[in-house]
């Protein structure tokens, strides 16, 4: 299929070796998957630990049936551990698809609740579904050598009827939010 797709003879690509694949970059750990790699592994060699040879498009909720923590949890933690660690740097907003098959952004709350450093995770609803947002504190701070952050923090977490590319099934809504988040709080 790669050669029908790219017209090159996947054997001759360097980087596909194992050997040659430092510091790629994979979904969660390759035990999570459950996508058929066929011989690449024969071919190539066993990758490390989040590495991946294939991370297709399959909805999440076939390879995490019991849920997204085992993807993006603590146990796996690198990518969720960035997000955390930057939540005191930045101001946040997490799009809530109602037909999103990829992504369960409803359980967000729940893997943040999950992390120790976080605590006091709650939904608050807003005057609409676009208003709402995730609140919390920390209880620990974000990552080590940094203080402890103060007072409460809001995640926005607006639920739009969409699927996965809100900014397809919901454009104009989706604008409206963003605009919104961006502008200074004096001009809200």
């Amino acid at each position: 299929m790669l050669r029908g797709l790219t017209g090159v003879e996947p054997l001759e690509i360097a980087w596909m070796y194992a050997d040659a694949r430092d510091g790629a970059f994979g979904l969660a750990s390759p035990d999570a998957a459950k996508v058929e790699v066929g011989d690449l592994v024969a071919h190539f060699g066993t990758l490390a630990v989040g590495d991946r040879y294939f991370s297709g498009m399959t909805p999440i909720r076939d390879l995490f049936p019991e849920g997204c923590d085992v993807a993006f949890g603590n146990d796996h933690g690198a990518i969720f551990d960035r997000f955390v660690e930057n939540l005191p740097h930045v101001r946040t907003l997490i799009s809530d698809a109602a037909y999103d098959v990829l992504m369960l952004s409803e359980l967000a709350p729940r893997l943040l609740a999950a992390d120790a450093r976080l605590g006091d995770v709650r939904i608050i609803d807003g005057d609409s579904p676009r208003r709402r947002r995730i609140q919390f504190r920390f209880a620990q701070p974000p990552a080590p050598g940094e203080p402890l952050p103060e007072g409460r923090r809001d995640i926005a977490f607006p639920r739009y009827e969409a699927g996965h590319a809100v900014s397809i099934g919901a454009p104009a809504e989706l604008a409206a939010d963003v605009e919104n988040f961006l502008a200074p709080p004096a001009a809200k």
